[in-house]
């Protein structure tokens, strides 16, 4: 079992990435950020699922598992393309996130660039005649003409008749190309994006959710797999838990057919990234040998999932935000970390870590000091530890980086020290996330610092 190569990665969503136009995209401010990790030793690059979001915004409950965000579509390289215009671009210009507006005015721009687009090109006739945006056209068409709600839906569309859906194929034909066209740029922005990334020598992690969205294309496609009725409506006793928007599975039919759902994902986030992150793996009702690749990185905050992992060749994820309650045994303390491992100071999930310690009391505060104080000593790190809440924000980018797993993962906010203003996403909450975006590409300055831990920690 070859190991990877010692490095450090950045958690960054694509959403996140600064720029004009209301939300980060695949143009040159993502190339712009690749350069800035590989000048600073910084080998990965961990971003957040790419799939089309629905009316949730997660990223986590996209209406497709296999498709591409159009709001990652960078706007200056469609008017690259002649396909939008100066004028409509100034009228796109926003620093901020607003999903009304994007749901709203981008896809009208989008629809705009559409109307200008030659559809009878052999390229895009070849993307179409390759299927791979077949279920999420469909869907998305689907969506359009009958509502936001499976009960809505034609019956005969729903259960996926033949004729009814090559029917509405025909009869929306426009729409069904829209959608295709949004998929089409997306790859071409995407690959072009890679290379940029391969060029300067940054690796790609992604992210491949574990729970599929209740009304999204995936249960359209393998009903049989989720605990759903003949009417697509999942049934509630199975609903997971924190993700009310989502279906549960039918584990027994997974089983049945030899895992080829996960098996076929898999198999296409590891064609599309470096590596792939799944998140609450504790869960997977399955062989761990169906995760079985060195380019998986297992992740559940709730469970250890060592044991599991073991043998699969899998890297187990630690999570430096959780390591500090309960036991001293708590497998997401560094000096606990057994087989092969990344570690995050936290996740998308998690407060930043100056905003976590913000929220101590006195008591807490100094008892936690003292906690990370004893593992920078076990693992060696001679660090002044200062008592303020970056202080300790640093001093978790050290254990982090001190650490024996072969990765170690920064969210970017650690890194320039924010606060809870730019956390990503609180669970639980419905208003506030996936809205974080940075106003300015990190400075050299900022960067900089981390390029010294870097080098010190011969990473």
């Amino acid at each position: 079992m070859s190991k990877l190569k010692k490095g450090t990665g950045v958690l960054l969503p694509v959403f996140a990435l600064p720029g004009k136009y209301g939300m980060g995209s695949l143009g040159k401010d993502a190339c712009k950020f690749a350069k800035i990790l590989s000048r600073n030793r910084i080998r990965y690059w961990q971003i957040l699922p790419l799939s089309h979001t629905g009316s949730f915004h997660s990223p986590f409950a996209g209406v497709a598992t296999q498709s591409g965000n159009p709001y990652f579509l960078d706007l200056d390289l469609l008017a690259k393309d002649k396909l939008l215009t100066k004028e409509e671009l100034k009228a796109a210009r926003s620093r901020k996130i607003d999903y009304d507006n994007l749901q709203g005015e981008r896809i009208a721009l989008l629809r705009t660039a559409f109307s200008r687009f030659n559809f009878d090109s052999k390229p895009f006739r070849a993307f179409i005649s390759k299927g791979t945006s077949e279920d999420y056209a469909l869907f998305m068409t689907a969506k359009t003409v009958f509502g936001d709600s499976f009960s809505d839906w034609d019956p005969l569309v729903r259960r996926r008749d033949p004729d009814a859906l090559e029917a509405l194929r025909t009869q929306y034909h426009e729409e069904y190309l829209f959608w295709n066209f949004l998929q089409f740029e997306f790859e071409k922005q995407w690959s072009a994006f890679k290379r940029c990334l391969h060029g300067a020598g940054i690796k790609l992690i992604g992210d491949l959710p574990f729970y599929c969205a209740a009304f999204g294309a995936d249960v359209w496609t393998h009903p049989y797999l989720f605990r759903v009725d003949e009417n697509l409506t999942p049934d509630p006793a199975f609903v997971p838990e924190g993700a009310a928007e989502a279906a549960g599975y039918d584990w027994s039919a997974h089983l049945e057919d030899g895992y080829a759902w996960w098996k076929a994902r898999l198999a296409s986030a590891l064609k599309q990234y470096d590596l792939v992150r799944i998140g609450g793996c504790g869960k997977f009702e399955g062989p761990m040998e169906v995760l079985a690749s060195e380019r998986i990185i297992a992740e559940d905050m709730d469970t250890d999932l060592s044991s599991r992992l073991a043998g699969t060749g899998a890297v187990n994820a630690k999570v430096l935000l959780s390591a500090f309650h309960g036991e001293d045994e708590n497998p997401n303390l560094p000096h606990n970390f057994q087989g092969r491992c990344a570690v995050y100071t936290g996740t998308h999930d998690n407060d930043t870590a100056k905003g976590y310690f913000s929220t101590l009391s006195a008591e807490e505060f100094i008892l936690l000091r003292s906690r990370i104080a004893l593992e920078l000593e076990r693992l060696g790190a001679s660090v002044r530890l200062g008592a303020d809440e970056q202080a300790l924000a640093v001093a978790l980018i050290h254990l982090a980086l001190a650490s024996d797993a072969e990765i170690a993962i920064l969210p970017v906010q650690d890194i320039l020290g924010l606060d809870s203003e730019s956390r990503t996403n609180s669970p639980g909450t419905t208003a506030g996330n996936w809205q974080f975006r940075l106003d300015r590409q990190p400075s050299a300055h900022e960067m900089g610092r981390l390029k010294k831990l870097i080098k010190i920690y011969r990473r």
